[in-house]
């Protein structure tokens, strides 16, 4: 019995027993041959990309060139023909159609053929692999066209702007980048950086900046290229007529200041006055520097003041932005790091904006970090282009329409409120691409560090994602404030007594041409300055001080206006019965002596 039990369950396990054998032998052999066998590529496999890029820089364009050599590190894994290797041109301008076609006209690739994909902030140009990448092997890809928006001119600068490049976080591809900027060697030529560069060779040809990885990962390359900047100015304040009787206004003279514009040090601004009209009693430079003019001007009639001169800027290619500053560093000053009209550092809404900036004891790195979020928290308002009601830092962050003014308010409250010393900066930053007369004034921020001094720094213009941290030749400075002047418009800074005056009409014009000539025929602000201050100032300054007196209304001065006209009447016509009194006496006489 027992027996029969036995080869009962042998016949019934063996079938099992054989299917089980059968199916491990089929599981080895799948995983034996994948193996052996390659694969397509997935996400977890490591490949190295070798990639160059190379900026040449020509008249009106820059040739850009990049190489892309993929290199498979794998033993197993492939990628198929079918694949293709992606090259992005970013659109800066999406209103500027012909300027895009000209650069997607001018691609040339290798391989050859090639597939172009309108996508969200540029293009994609895709280059098909046309074979299999597989274990051990490279395929390299290149691509080259000419960019006309990387670079823009006003008068006989050049600035020409590097987007960085953000590089996929994944740890299994290998990237090495190296970014190479080839500019024309010319004997005369500023090359101003805001980047020092990792390697700087020179051939006959070309000065060739090379840049690394971490460098071109973490911020933008801005070149400069010119000796100096030259710009004419002219400066129209209308001042109407103010004296009216009818009116109940008998001030007969008006007390006008008028900013003109002042030198800087970051970029060696100089300015040189042609001519102003009428002549000022006087001219001086407050603390912080800035300029201006005193006219006493007759109440009685309309004029303008004219103000016509040029303005000068220059870099110093050997003056680097440091690129540690600790804070312990920063010099103290309560005026600098207060809060304040319109930069309301103190505020909760702005102290909550301050947790959310990352914290580094490096001020260079918070400031470019500062900057950042400024620039990627408040959203430029066209709309508000013409609207003058400043809003200041607190609405700006609280997510109020912004332009100029409150990117620059909004930095400065911020900066103040990490104990970094900035005020506002107000003149005219030039934008190549828009005609002289789309030109508009323009605020934005200055920045107080040691070893240094001050530092440029306009937020608003990082919304085309560009960094404008450091001295450039666009910006023409006409003057500043610690204090958060109420003045809305920055050429406006106009005071008069008595008189609503408009914002005056100044227009600036970028020169080509050396303006040496000009210059000479020129006095230079400090001389202008200079020449004022040897005037005699008790015999001004008594002047003013007494015409001030005498201007203000009295009842007195009021009835004597009033009886004036009827006085001149009177007076007129006992002159006129005098008169005829006179001659009627004559005839009477004439006529007496012919009856005798």
């Amino acid at each position: 019995m027992y027996t029969k039990a036995l080869k009962y369950l042998r016949y019934a396990v063996s079938p099992i027993l054989k299917t089980f054998i059968s199916i491990l032998i089929l599981i080895f052999s799948i995983f034996f041959i994948k193996s052996i066998a390659p694969s397509k590529i997935y996400a977890e496999v490591t490949f190295t990309y070798d990639i160059s890029t190379t900026y040449t820089i020509h008249d009106d364009f820059v040739n850009t060139k990049e190489v892309k050599t993929i290199t498979n590190n794998t033993n197993n894994r492939y990628i198929p023909s079918t694949e293709f290797a992606s090259f992005f041109i970013p659109q800066y301008d999406d209103t500027d159609v012909e300027k895009y076609n000209e650069i997607l006209k001018s691609i040339k690739t290798s391989p050859s053929n090639y597939i172009t994909d309108k996508v969200e902030g540029g293009y994609e140009i895709k280059i098909p692999f046309g074979k299999d990448l597989t274990s051990g092997k490279s395929i390299t890809f290149t691509i080259e066209y000419n960019d006309y928006q990387l670079m823009d001119i006003v008068g006989n600068v050049k600035n020409i702007h590097f987007p960085k490049i953000i590089f996929p976080d994944k740890n299994q591809y290998e990237i090495n980048h190296s970014t190479i900027v080839r500019v024309p060697v010319q004997p005369s030529q500023n090359i101003y950086y805001n980047l020092t560069p990792d390697q700087i060779t020179n051939d006959e040809q070309y000065l060739n900046l090379k840049f690394n990885k971490t460098q071109i990962s973490q911020n933008n390359i801005y070149l400069q290229l010119g000796t100096q900047q030259f710009f004419s100015f002219k400066l129209s304040q209308h001042i109407p007529q103010t004296y009216s009787l009818k009116n109940n206004i008998d001030i007969q003279q008006n007390n006008i200041k008028l900013s003109l514009p002042r030198e800087y040090e970051e970029t060696n601004q100089q300015v040189y006055i042609k001519s102003i009209t009428p002549e000022p009693y006087n001219i001086y430079t407050d603390d912080e520097g800035n300029i201006f003019a005193e006219f006493i001007l007759s109440a009685t009639v309309e004029q303008n003041i004219e103000v016509e001169g040029y303005i000068l800027t220059s870099l110093d290619s050997n003056k680097k932005i440091p690129t540690f500053i600790n804070k312990e560093d920063l010099a103290k000053n309560d005026l600098l790091t207060s809060s304040a009209l319109f930069w309301e550092s103190d505020s909760e809404i702005v102290m909550d904006a301050i947790q959310k900036i990352p914290e580094t004891d490096n001020v260079i790195e918070q400031i470019q970090n500062i900057y950042n979020y400024t620039v990627e928290t408040l959203d430029y308002s066209y709309e508000k282009i013409n609207d003058n009601n400043r809003l200041g830092a607190e609405k700006a962050l609280a997510g109020y329409p912004a332009v100029c003014m409150e990117y620059s308010d909004s930095m400065i409250a911020l900066l103040r409120a990490e104990g970094i010393p900035a005020r506002s900066a107000f003149g005219r930053g030039f934008n190549s691409k828009l005609s002289e007369s789309e030109q508009e004034d323009h605020q934005w921020v200055q920045i107080l560090i040691p070893e240094y001094g001050w530092i440029t720094a306009d937020p608003t213009w990082g919304e085309n994602g560009r960094i404008y941290i450091g001295p450039d030749l666009d910006h023409v400075l006409w003057y500043t404030s610690e204090q958060s002047p109420v003045a809305i418009s920055p050429l406006s800074y106009v005071i008069a007594e008595n008189v609503n005056l408009e914002s005056p009409i100044i227009k600036f014009t970028p020169m080509s041409s050396d303006i040496s000539n000009e210059i000479e025929s020129s006095t230079s602000i400090d001389q202008l300055i200079s020449n004022d201050n040897a005037k005699d100032k008790e015999t001004v300054d008594y002047y003013f001080s007494n015409l001030i007196i005498n201007l203000k209304t009295s009842p007195l001065s009021r009835i004597i206006d009033q009886i004036f006209p009827i006085l001149i009447g009177i007076f007129s016509v006992i002159v006129l019965l005098l008169v005829i009194s006179v001659i009627t006496w004559l005839f009477k006489k004439i006529k007496k002596l012919q009856i005798t």
